[in-house]
């Protein structure tokens, strides 16, 4: 399954995991950069502090009843930067 790991990169240049969004969607044109951010941006909410916010594309696999993930080919968006 494909999944989305959204940082927030912050002023000291650390970057901070907001959360992993399973994709759901079957039709690839509604997978868009801004699609995704978008989420990321909802579980941030109004915090001023989280500016630049990045994804990487993960691909999420099942062993064993638990779930692991591995990067997939080295796909990364990130937003444009203010």
């Amino acid at each position: 399954m494909e999944a989305y790991e959204i940082y927030w990169h912050d002023k000291n240049g650390d970057d901070h995991l907001i959360g992993i969004l399973p994709e759901r969607r079957k039709k690839q044109e509604r997978i868009t950069l801004e699609s995704v951010l978008g989420w990321g941006r909802k579980v941030v909410g109004d915090n001023t502090e989280v500016k630049d916010i990045f994804f990487t594309k993960v691909i999420l696999e099942e062993n064993m009843g638990a779930m692991s993930w591995s990067k997939s080919s080295g796909e990364s968006k990130e937003a444009p930067r203010k």
